[in-house]
Order: structure tokens, then sequence, then C-alpha cells
């Protein structure tokens, strides 16, 4: 029975573990990849894998600090990744506003060019 005890109260953290919140944020690192609005379907895909990560960690969890230090480190990781896919989209987008100048300059060379031609 002592063994019983002691593995009760060992657990005893999970009934207090604040799960609804670490899944809404989970839901909301994920969507927070793409710009509002949220089609209902997202909102669903993001909120079950939000669940499935949460249980994971729930699962792997000896107490509530562990739980905790696994929630905070891969909320984390996860903040991380949607901040270098942005920096990458930046990026990206910093490339073809460059070309796009660049395309406009040469549009406005020729311009120029044909302008002073006709002089």
């Amino acid at each position: 029975r002592a063994g019983r005890r002691s593995k009760m109260s060992a657990d005893a953290w999970r009934a207090g573990a604040p799960r609804t919140n670490v899944m809404q944020q989970l839901t909301a690192v994920m969507l927070s990849i793409k710009p509002p609005p949220y089609a209902a379907e997202v909102i669903a895909e993001a909120n079950g894998s939000a669940t499935k990560i949460e249980s994971g960690i729930f699962a792997k969890s000896k107490s509530n600090d562990d739980y905790l230090k696994r929630v905070t480190a891969k909320l984390n990781s996860m903040k991380a990744l949607v901040q270098k896919q942005r920096q990458a989209e930046s990026n990206d987008t910093a490339q073809q506003n460059e070309q796009a100048q660049g395309a406009n300059y040469d549009a406005a060379m020729a311009q120029q060019q044909q302008s002073t031609e006709t002089r």
C-alpha cells in the first residue's frame, strides 16, 4: 500500500496541471504562423495538433515543474521556428522588392533614353 500511496501522491500534480492554458498557448503559436482571420478548419487543425503535443508532454512529465519546463521549452522552440519562418519570408519579400525596384529602374532608364533620342 505504501508504494501505491507514494505513486498517487507523486501524480497528484496532474490534477492541477494548467492543461487548457497550455493548449491555448500552443494553438496561438501555431496560428501565429499565418495572418488572421483564421478559418474554422485551420483553428480546429491547430487545436488538434496542440492537444497531441500537450498530451505527449503531459504523459512524459514526472512533476508539475517538469511539465512546465517541457511546455516552456516546446513553446520557445515553436516561437523560434515561427520567427525563423517570418525572417525567411521577410528576406524573400525584400529580395522581391529589390528585384521589382531594379526592374522599375531599368524601365525608367529605358524611358529616359527614348525621350532623349526623340529630342
